[in-house]
């Protein structure tokens, strides 16, 4: 006589083979590092740091004209 099969034994390994596979290793690096960044930008907005291409130069105004040639206008070095 054959015993019924017990309720834990249903279907054990086919969930396997139904499912479809996990998601890369790479994609979920890849999502941590963009969540990372975007924490980053909305907590340097907060914060209110600020960043541009003219706050390298001196009073965080326009860089130092330049004339043809290579000869700063403005009393720059050279």
């Amino acid at each position: 006589m054959v015993e019924p099969m017990r309720s834990d034994d249903e279907g054990a390994g086919t969930a396997d083979r139904d499912s479809p596979p996990g998601m890369p290793r790479w994609v979920k690096w890849s999502l941590v590092v963009v969540a990372v960044l975007i924490v980053a930008v909305v907590v340097s907005v907060l914060v209110g740091v600020r960043h541009g291409p003219g706050m390298h130069s001196p009073g965080g105004g326009s860089p130092t004209s330049v004339a043809p040639g290579g000869h700063a206008l403005n009393g720059g070095c050279g």
